[in-house]
């Protein structure tokens, strides 16, 4: 991650965590030029209420390592959750979307709508040559600058595309914010991503497509241009079929020279066959024939069935492989890819019973076709998440579904069931806890009063909203000189106490005054949405009663559908 990080062409190294922490300050930037775009009438206010960033964390960036290739080398993710530009980098998609629909005419949706493509597909000859190309780290390597003129030109450029409500200049300058000179940290010292589009960012899928589509295009529509008998790309890989092995190598030359950010890489059929995704696409002559395709490095390793975790999930993975073998595979292939699954579930535990019944009811209900919405009637689904401890919790969620169908006629309600991982999946460095949002938090106080709240901001900066400057940083001695020598900023810090039972508390007792100190907030639970952090506030409240909460009640909305 170091040797990647130390690519000055497209990283800047900062500085430590602790001294170069920016992340209030990029907040409060992106607030302000927010609130004057709402106040000039560019954005609506619910749109600045949608995107405006409370209670950012700086974005951290972490390696997974790809197993299957030689040596082990790791992709860089840069995790964007809860940052500062996070909501508005979301918003943005929805801007772009008409976009990349302009330059999508050469992608594939997924495995499954390739697999039918090529199953219903013949070759003009059975000479015909299947090949794939595969662009270089294409995401570190897209020029935004570049790419966000080419999204401002499709949008502003008078075509058929319709723009958004506000001006070119304010859509370039909210997705420079949004995707360039992004800060974060790894192994805790701050980074700066000079160039490219970072793995994790919400625009970047679509940004890389757009870039890789508008050269794709630029180059089809060249005169001199021979273009493949069938060109289909996914993100950065792509399936060619060409007339010969002369085309294909021309092709490549071709694409290598579309422009000096992409660099392509090829992969050529071996005994008439190639993989692409995870299909495997096999030439018969003039037609082709499809199946499953599974890498080197896969183990065969699923989900056992003595593991601790629900039968459901055991049962919906056989489901699951069954409709991908159904999905994917050539008729001549299907009992050769339903065979190696029994096989492999066995290996895994599984009673050749459960797995035979399971593959047969799949068999019989089975239509590609078949809409994923089986509601006969207009139904709110409802996601409940529990904890996975045992054949109590497939009781409790029996009690829990009937009693929701007793409330609410219009609510399906679905239970997912959760168990905690024994290891971590990802390794990201660890924020302190005054810089985490979204918490319910507890103050002890040094005389043992509680008082537990919530808020979406960082907990410093609640800290700093409960209590006064003047008992953060100074001692009390101190104070007491100061409230002889400045009445003023007494009697400003005494106001700013009273909005505040933890503040008033210690602005009434000296001694627990002089014993304050940060620590003694703690953080009690995180919530992902407002509601389930007044849900939590609410229980913590009950649980420790606290003294100094006296004047909130413990009510709790329950606001299941609409």
């Amino acid at each position: 991650m170091e040797a990647i990080l130390g690519d000055e062409s497209k990283f800047k190294t900062l500085g430590p965590a602790a001294e170069f922490d920016n992340i209030a300050k990029i907040e409060r930037r992106i607030q302000r030029r927010l609130f004057s775009l709402k106040k000039n009438g560019s954005i609506t206010p619910e749109v600045y209420a949608s995107i405006r960033p409370v209670g950012a964390q700086r974005p951290r960036m972490y390696g997974l390592p790809k197993t299957r290739k030689t040596n082990v080398p790791v992709r860089p993710i840069l995790s964007m959750i809860g940052s500062a530009q996070h909501k508005l980098a979301k918003w943005l998609i929805g801007i772009l979307e008409p976009v990349r629909s302009m330059y999508d005419s050469h992608c594939v949706a997924d495995s499954f709508t390739f697999a039918h493509e090529m199953k219903t597909t013949d070759l003009p000859n059975s000479n015909m040559f299947l090949g794939s190309y595969d662009i270089v780290s294409l995401f570190t390597n897209v020029p935004l600058k570049e790419t966000i003129d080419i999204c401002a030109d499709a949008l502003y450029g008078g075509g058929d595309l319709a723009p958004p409500s506000f001006s070119r200049k304010v859509f370039v300058e909210l997705l420079n914010t949004a995707t360039c000179s992004v800060e974060f940290s790894f192994n805790d010292t701050i980074y700066m991503q000079t160039n490219g589009v970072a793995m994790g960012s919400p625009p970047g899928p679509i940004l890389a497509n757009i870039f890789v589509g508008f050269h794709e295009n630029r180059l089809f529509a060249a005169d001199e241009t021979k273009p493949p008998f069938m060109y289909r790309r996914y993100v950065d890989d792509t399936f060619v079929i060409c007339q010969n092995q002369t085309e294909f190598d021309d092709f490549f030359d071709n694409l290598n020279s579309l422009h000096s950010s992409l660099k392509f890489t090829f992969e050529k059929e071996r005994a008439n066959s190639l993989p692409f995704l995870d299909v495997l696409v096999e030439k018969r002559g003039i037609s082709f024939v499809t199946s499953i395709y599974r890498k080197p490095t896969f183990t065969g390793h699923y989900i056992r069935w003595n593991s601790f975790s629900p039968n459901r999930r055991k049962l919906n993975l056989i489901g699951t492989l069954v409709h991908r073998a159904l999905m994917i595979c050539s008729e001549e292939k299907l009992n050769a890819e339903l065979e190696y699954i029994r096989k492999i579930l066995m290996d895994n535990g599984y009673p050749e019973h459960i797995i035979k019944s399971s593959v047969d009811r799949k068999l019989r209900n089975f239509n590609p076709n078949k809409s994923q919405n089986t509601n006969t009637r207009s139904e709110e689904n409802v996601y409940i998440h529990l904890p996975w401890v045992g054949p109590i919790s497939s009781r409790f969620e029996k009690q829990l579904i009937s009693a929701v169908n007793r409330c609410y006629d219009n609510v399906k309600t679905n239970v997912v069931f959760t168990t905690k991982q024994l290891l971590p999946a990802t390794r990201k460095d660890v924020l302190p806890a005054s810089q985490q949002s979204n918490i319910v938090y507890d103050f002890k106080c040094h005389c043992d009063c509680r008082y537990v709240g919530r808020t979406t901001q960082r907990l410093q900066e609640r800290i700093k909203q409960h209590v006064p400057s003047v008992i953060r940083s100074r001692t009390l001695d101190s104070r007491e000189d100061a409230a002889v020598t400045d009445l003023r900023l007494l009697e400003r810090n005494q106001a700013m106490a009273m909005n505040s039972a933890i503040g008033k508390h210690l602005a009434e007792n000296a001694t627990c005054a002089k014993n304050y100190c940060d620590e003694r907030f703690s953080i009690l639970g995180r919530g992902r949405t407002n509601f389930h952090l007044s849900a939590l506030e609410s229980t913590y409240i009950k649980i420790h009663r606290p003294r100094l909460c006296q004047q909130k009640e413990f009510l709790v909305n329950l606001k299941i559908g609409h």
